[in-house]
Parts: C-alpha cells; sequence; structure tokens
C-alpha cells in the first residue's frame, strides 16, 4: 500500500469518526429534547407520547392543536373587525 492511498484511508477514518460523533451527540440532544417535552405535558398528552421521539412528538402536537389556533385566530381578527369607533 502506498503512502498516498494509507494517508487518504487515515483521513476517511478519521472523518467516519467524526461523523459518528456528530450523529451520537445529534441523537443525545434529540433524548434531552423529548424528555424536556414530556416532561411538561399533562398525563393524559404524555401517555399518547410517550414512544415518540420529539419529531413526531412536535409533528403530532402541531396536527392536534394547529386547527385550534386557526380558529382561535379567525374569531379574534372577526371581534376586531366588526369593533367601531364610538362618534
Amino acid at each position: 500500500m502506498s503512502l498516498k492511498n494509507m494517508f487518504q484511508m487515515n483521513q476517511v477514518l478519521m472523518l467516519l469518526e467524526l461523523t459518528k460523533t456528530k450523529f451520537k451527540k445529534h441523537m443525545d440532544d434529540m433524548v434531552d429534547v423529548g424528555c424536556l417535552m414530556l416532561a411538561i405535558m399533562t398525563p393524559e398528552l404524555q401517555k399518547q407520547h410517550e414512544d415518540m421521539v420529539a419529531y413526531e412528538m412536535i409533528h403530532n402536537l402541531k396536527e392536534i392543536y394547529e386547527g385550534q389556533a386557526r380558529q382561535e385566530s379567525y374569531e379574534t381578527s372577526k371581534t376586531l373587525f366588526q369593533c367601531k369607533m364610538s362618534e
């Protein structure tokens, strides 16, 4: 094996180790965020989301509450637009 090939192989191994380290940090962070999210949820929501990772929890919570937020925003805007200034 030539010196150039050994150098290239060493670079590839270092890159793989760096990638592995970054991936492990990402996974650890994902677990931490999931635990924090579960900790602030009501017991009912905790049961519903306990087998999900953080991304899945966020997606599911958006599905649950996005429609409600949209309706509340519509109702607030409707009430605001119906207000009239007194003369």
